[in-house]
C-alpha cells in the first residue's frame, strides 16, 4: 500500500546513496553540512513516518518492513562511511552489523512462529535519535576535540548495545509466553 509514511521510508532509502555521494564530495568542513543535513533529514522523516502510521492508522505490512530497512541502510551507511575517516566507528560498524544480524534472524523466528512482528520500542527509538544526534555533530565538526569525540561515539556505542540486550530480554519474555 501507497501511503505518506511508506513514501518517507523509501525516500530516506533514496537518502543512502545521496549520503555516500555527498559524504564523500564534501570532505572540507566549509560543506561539512551538506552530508549533515541529509542525516537530520533522515532523522526527521524517521520519526514523521511513524507519527503519521500510528496517529492516522496508516500502519501497513509494507511500512512495517520499510522503515526498520531504511533505518538498518541509513545507520549501517553512516556507520561505514565514517569508519573510512574514523576508525573507532569500525568497532560500532561490527557491533551494528551483529545486532542487526541477530534481530533479521530473531525476527524472522518470530514471524514463523507468530505470524506477526512486535514493533519497536521506545530504547530502540532512544538509540537511533542519539545516533542521528551523534553522527550529525561528529560530521559538522571533523576537527571536534578528542573527548567531546569520544563521548559522542561512546554514548552511541552504550545506546545501540543497551537497544540490543533490551531487544533480547524482550524477546526472551515474549518466547516465555
Amino acid at each position: 500500500m501507497i501511503n505518506i509514511p511508506n513514501l518517507l521510508s523509501v525516500f530516506r532509502i533514496i537518502l543512502v546513496p545521496c549520503f555516500v555521494f555527498i559524504y564523500f564530495s564534501a570532505q572540507n568542513e566549509d560543506v561539512a553540512y551538506f552530508p549533515a543535513i541529509i542525516v537530520l533529514i533522515s532523522g526527521i522523516t524517521d520519526i514523521l513516518d511513524g507519527y503519521i502510521a500510528r496517529r492516522f492508522n496508516m500502519i501497513t505490512k509494507l511500512g512495517k518492513f520499510l522503515d526498520p530497512l531504511a533505518d538498518k541502510l541509513t545507520q549501517v551507511t553512516i556507520v561505514a562511511c565514517l569508519a573510512v575517516n574514523y576508525r573507532v566507528f569500525i568497532i560500532i560498524l561490527i557491533v551494528y552489523f551483529i545486532k542487526e544480524l541477530c534481530m533479521l534472524i530473531g525476527g524472522i523466528w518470530f514471524i514463523r512462529r507468530f505470524s506477526v512482528l512486535k514493533v519497536s520500542q521506545w530504547f530502540g527509538k532512544v538509540a537511533t535519535i542519539e545516533f542521528h544526534i551523534a553522527v550529525m555533530l561528529i560530521i559538522l565538526f571533523p576537527k571536534m576535540d578528542v573527548v567531546p569525540f569520544y563521548i559522542l561515539v561512546g554514548l552511541t556505542l552504550f545506546c545501540a548495545i543497551f537497544a540490543f540486550v533490551r531487544y533480547i530480554i524482550e524477546f526472551l519474555r515474549i518466547m516465555k509466553v
